[in-house]
C-alpha cells in the first residue's frame, strides 16, 4: 500500500486504511469492528515510541474498508518516516507509512496554489523548497525575462524593471562561462 501524504497541522484529513480482515483466516472482511482512537497508534517523524491517535477512531464503510480522520495534532510534525498501526481484536493488524509535508509544499503539490513569483534570489541553505521551486519555474519556465550583455547575465523581476540576480559571463571564443547568480 502506498504511504499516506498528509498536510502539516491540518484538521479533517480523511484517509482509508488497508482492508481489515479476519485474524483467523486472513481473508474474511471484518465489518463490525469498533476502532477507537486508542486502537490507532501513530509514530511521528523522529519519534522513538508510538502514541494514540489524538481523537476519533476509524469508521467502517464497506467490505472491511475503514476510514479515519487525522486532526491538526496528529499531523503537527513535518517529515518522513511516520507510521500508523491499527491492532483491533478479531482482525489482522494493519500498518501504513506516512509523511507529513509542510503546508506550502502540500498545497503546491495537491492544491491549486501556484508559487508566488520570486522577488529576490533565494538564499541557498535557508530558502524553502517552495521558494526554490518558484525560482526554477520563473527562470527556466520563461516567466521572468533574462537579459544578456557581453559580461553580465541578469534575471529580471516579473515586471522586467529590476534585476533579481546577476552572474558574470565570459567567452574566450572556445569556452562560454557563466558564474553563479548573486
Amino acid at each position: 500500500m502506498a504511504a499516506f501524504i498528509l498536510r502539516e497541522s491540518t484538521a479533517t484529513q480523511v484517509r482509508w486504511l488497508p482492508r481489515m480482515v479476519d485474524e483467523t483466516d486472513g481473508d474474511t472482511p471484518e465489518t463490525g469492528l469498533t476502532i477507537s482512537n486508542t486502537d490507532i497508534k501513530i509514530g511521528k517523524h523522529g519519534a522513538t515510541s508510538l502514541v494514540s491517535k489524538n481523537s476519533g477512531g476509524a469508521t467502517h464503510s464497506a467490505n472491511g474498508m475503514y476510514h479515519l480522520t487525522f486532526d491538526a495534532t496528529d499531523t503537527n510534525t513535518v517529515g518522513p518516516g511516520g507510521v500508523l498501526h491499527v491492532d483491533e481484536t478479531g482482525a489482522l493488524p494493519v500498518q501504513v507509512d506516512f509523511v507529513v509535508l509542510a503546508a506550502d509544499m502540500y498545497d503546491m503539490l495537491y492544491g491549486d496554489v501556484v508559487p508566488a513569483a520570486p522577488t529576490a534570489l533565494p538564499a541557498l541553505g535557508t530558502a524553502t523548497l517552495a521558494q526554490l521551486i518558484a525560482w526554477v519555474a520563473a527562470t527556466a519556465g520563461g516567466l521572468h525575462e533574462t537579459q544578456q550583455t557581453a559580461s553580465l547575465w541578469s534575471v529580471m523581476n516579473a515586471a522586467g524593471s529590476a534585476s533579481l540576480g546577476t552572474a558574470a559571463v565570459s567567452d574566450d571564443g572556445t569556452t562560454f562561462t557563466r558564474e553563479k547568480l548573486a
